[in-house]
């Protein structure tokens, strides 16, 4: 970093280390300037919603997940949080959808059968992720 401080995969991994470690502030400065030198990596850009939802900002977290999915429609992490934070904020028929998707894409993991499991039953997990006793949350 000291030699190339603007390198964006360094930032994205600093940013992916600060979202580890509990600081999700941090991580959003960092791997919003990974997107700001080197646009449009899908990953980046859920990595960037999971950070933002975690300093309070679903709304911003959702803009960059769907930005992400409109690089790679076919991003499972990006369709699993934005389906997730839909299902949060109450709108289970479009969580559904985007978790039916991972589920399709996906059809033996367990963690997508039970996220839409909770999101066709309404249920949504807290937003520190974890999961309940009705379904599951294997992310944001």
């Amino acid at each position: 970093m000291a030699l190339e401080p603007e390198q964006p995969d360094a930032l994205h991994f600093l940013g992916g280390l600060a979202l580890q470690t509990g600081n999700p502030a941090p991580a959003v400065k960092l791997l919003q300037r990974s997107l700001d030198i080197a646009p449009g990596n899908a990953e980046w850009l859920a990595n960037l919603g999971v950070a933002l939802v975690q300093t309070g900002d679903p709304e911003k977290a959702a803009l960059r997940l769907r930005e992400g999915l409109k690089q790679d429609p076919d991003q499972l992490d990006a369709l699993t949080n934005l389906g997730l934070l839909l299902g949060e904020q109450g709108r289970s028929e479009e969580a559904s959808d985007y978790l039916g998707k991972v589920v399709h894409m996906a059809p033996g993991n367990a963690e997508a059968l039970m996220n839409l499991g909770g999101a066709d039953r309404g249920v949504g997990g807290g937003a520190d992720g974890a999961a309940g006793p009705d379904g599951g949350r294997s992310h944001l």
